[in-house]
């Protein structure tokens, strides 16, 4: 589907900040489960006020089930203090409005953050 984003981070970002992103159940859902945002409302303020640390693009590509044909999705792996995270959103032309996909855990083994050891390993590194 291409090598980059297709949609504006920085925009979604600014849209979460100012409470203009429709957040699907699965979304609200799983923020709620994992992540302790318990409102739509709060997962927007969360996002919209940089609550995504290192975040790092995975892909985008159409959204396989969306009832609107040719619906591009980027996909994003985030920290959250300790936990990884998965987040995926598009802009729908059609509506003139963002929809957040997916907020998750990432399920990926490679991607952790442990605050605890991470003195003691910067002391073993020398830095």
């Amino acid at each position: 589907m291409g090598n980059g984003p297709r949609h504006s981070l920085t925009a979604f970002v600014a849209a979460c900040r100012e409470g203009r992103v429709v957040v699907l159940g699965d979304a609200e859902r799983d923020a709620r489960q994992h992540f302790r945002l318990k409102t739509k409302a709060e997962l927007l303020t969360f996002i919209g006020n940089e609550g995504l640390e290192e975040v790092e693009f995975i892909n985008c590509k159409e959204w396989e089930k969306s009832r609107i044909a040719g619906r591009i999705v980027d996909a994003y792996r985030f920290f959250s203090g300790e936990t990884a995270g998965y987040v995926a959103f598009c802009w729908c032309n059609q509506m003139s409005k963002w929809f957040l996909k997916s907020f998750h855990p990432d399920g990926s083994p490679t991607r952790f953050r442990n605050f605890a050891l991470q003195d003691q390993i910067a002391k073993l590194l020398g830095r």
